[in-house]
C-alpha cells in the first residue's frame, strides 16, 4: 500500500482530500482542508462480480488514517477511519472472504502504530468491512479484534502475541464465522447480516 501513484491517481486523489472533487456551488460550508496529507496507489478490483472493477486507497490526513471505497464511476462508497495509536500506523493488507453466496466481507489488517512512553506499546488491529447481496451501497465497517501485539517495559520481560484466524461455519448454520485464536484461547465472531457481528456470550455489535 505504499508504492507512489501515478500522475493522474495523484491529481484526483488531492482533490478528494480536499474536497474539490464533485464540488457544488452553495453556502454551504466544508471543512477546513487537511494541513497535511499523503496517499497510497489507487488499487482496483471487482468486489461485488459484477464485471466492473471498484476502486481503493488509503489516506493519512493530519496524522489520522482512512481507507477508501469508490465505486467503477468514481463516487464515494465508504470511508474507513481507522484508528491510530502511535507512529507509522498504515494497513497493509486487505483479505477477501466469502461468508455465504450473498454476504462478502473484506478483512483490512492495520498497524495501529507504535508508542514509548513507559517502553515499547505496538499492535496490529482487524477492521470487518462487510457486503450483502452484492450491493456496494451496503457496505458497512466494524472495529474488530487486536491481531499481533509487542510489549516491553523498562526493566521488564519483553512481550510479543500474535492473534491468528480462521473462516469456518462454527455453528452449522451456513455462514462462515470469523474465529481468532492465539494457542488453546479463541474467540468466535457470528456475522448477523446488514453489517451487524456477535461474538460469544457478546450482545450485537
Amino acid at each position: 500500500m505504499c508504492s507512489s501513484a501515478n500522475a493522474q491517481d495523484e491529481r484526483y486523489i488531492k482533490k478528494l482530500l480536499l474536497g474539490k472533487l464533485g464540488a457544488k456551488k452553495g453556502k454551504a460550508q466544508r471543512p477546513s482542508p487537511p494541513k497535511w496529507a499523503a496517499y497510497s496507489s489507487i488499487y482496483r478490483f471487482d468486489l461485488n462480480g459484477d464485471g466492473h472493477k471498484e476502486m481503493f486507497f488509503h489516506s493519512k490526513s493530519d496524522s489520522v488514517d482512512y481507507f477508501h471505497f469508490y465505486d467503477h464511476n468514481e463516487r464515494p462508497l465508504l470511508k474507513v477511519k481507522l484508528e491510530p495509536m502511535g507512529a507509522k500506523s498504515a494497513p497493509y493488507k486487505m483479505r477477501i472472504v466469502d461468508l455465504d453466496k450473498t454476504k462478502r466481507l473484506f478483512m483490512i489488517y492495520f498497524y495501529e502504530g507504535f508508542t514509548k512512553f513507559y517502553g515499547l506499546d505496538a499492535t496490529v488491529r482487524l477492521y470487518l468491512v462487510t457486503m450483502d447481496h452484492a450491493d456496494l451501497n451496503s457496505l458497512s465497517v466494524k472495529k474488530g479484534p487486536v491481531l499481533w501485539m509487542e510489549r516491553e517495559r523498562r526493566g521488564n520481560r519483553y512481550v510479543k502475541r500474535e492473534n491468528f484466524t480462521e473462516i469456518f461455519d462454527y455453528n452449522k448454520d451456513g455462514i462462515k464465522d470469523l474465529r481468532v485464536f492465539h494457542g488453546k484461547l479463541s474467540r468466535v465472531y457470528f456475522y448477523q447480516g446488514a453489517g451487524k457481528w456477535r461474538a460469544l456470550g457478546d450482545k450485537i455489535f
